[in-house]
């Protein structure tokens, strides 16, 4: 779409995935903008691109790209006169609101998990070198030792914690949980499958909740995310309470979305927009 405008300086093409956002056009400063152009929208194409490029004088603008179903992303683009300015977008998919969460199964015999009778916990946990930035193993071992504290006493406990390979707990108490996940550090690859993998063989007793937490994208082991997801369907235990939970902005979206789908429970996203978090999470888990 061609820009009404009598003088051509710069261009900009916006390109998202997936295509069909709504992308809306703003100044930063009014006095470069002309007459007819403020607040402009235009939609992204089957081709995942503006249908032309964008004529634009000189500035600073702001780009609101939104979807239906998707996270809206604010950008700040600078459009020099005679360079074309591209911008490349990867949606991301909506977590559910955290004060709307109704999960189906994690309501363990029509009790509250924090006292209900006792229940097979299941931890599935990243501890990949990536969860060391912004403190999120940090975080996470706090999640867990409180979790854990809130729980029914005569509960069990099993840990997976993963990276390139998987550090396993056994049937441990409560009070014991702390102990164990404290002498994780940060380090290794992601090796989602083997460990989703025992967490559903793990959480196949009577009464049991699995929580997975992962800051990333499978890179160990099996990668591909669609024959995880068959692998673990094969096997995912029935009237399993599920919270399944997304760190960061490195997440896939969709993957996690059916990992949650599979284990009839619900999934959440924790990151420096999402107004979510790990206490949030306890408070939801805890009141059911």
């Amino acid at each position: 779409m061609q820009g009404q405008l009598t003088r051509v300086y710069g261009r900009l093409t916006v390109i998202t995935n997936p295509s069909g956002a709504t992308v809306k056009i703003t100044s930063s400063d009014k006095v470069v903008i002309e007459a007819g152009f403020a607040d402009k929208e235009f939609n992204t194409g089957a081709e995942a691109t503006s249908s032309a490029p964008l004529s634009l004088t000189p500035g600073t603008y702001t780009l609101t790209i939104s979807k239906a179903g998707y996270e809206t992303v604010v950008r700040s683009v600078k459009v020099a006169k005679n360079a074309p300015a591209v911008i490349d977008i990867e949606l991301l998919g909506k977590f559910p609101d955290i004060n709307s969460y109704e999960p189906a199964g994690a309501n363990v015999s029509g009790s509250t998990i924090a006292t209900s009778i006792p229940i097979n916990l299941v931890l599935v946990l990243d501890k990949s070198g990536s969860m060391f930035d912004d403190g999120k193993l940090v975080s996470l071992k706090d999640f867990v030792t409180k979790l854990a504290s809130r729980i029914n006493s005569k509960s069990t406990v099993n840990v997976v914690v993963f990276s390139d390979s998987l550090f396993e707990s056994g049937s441990i108490d409560p009070d014991d949980v702390n102990g164990f996940i404290s002498q994780f550090d940060a380090d290794g690859g992601t090796n989602i499958n083997d460990a989703l993998v025992k967490g559903m063989q793990l959480a196949a007793k009577p009464n049991s909740v699995l929580i997975f937490v992962t800051d990333g994208l499978p890179t160990v082991g099996e990668t591909d995310e669609n024959v995880i997801l068959q692998n673990i369907r094969k096997i995912a235990p029935s009237n399993t309470g599920a919270f399944v939970i997304g760190l960061g902005y490195d997440v896939s979206v969709s993957f996690l979305q059916s990992v949650a789908q599979i284990l009839n429970g619900d999934v959440y996203s924790i990151t420096p927009d999402s107004g979510t978090d790990f206490d949030d999470i306890l408070n939801v888990i805890v009141s059911r």
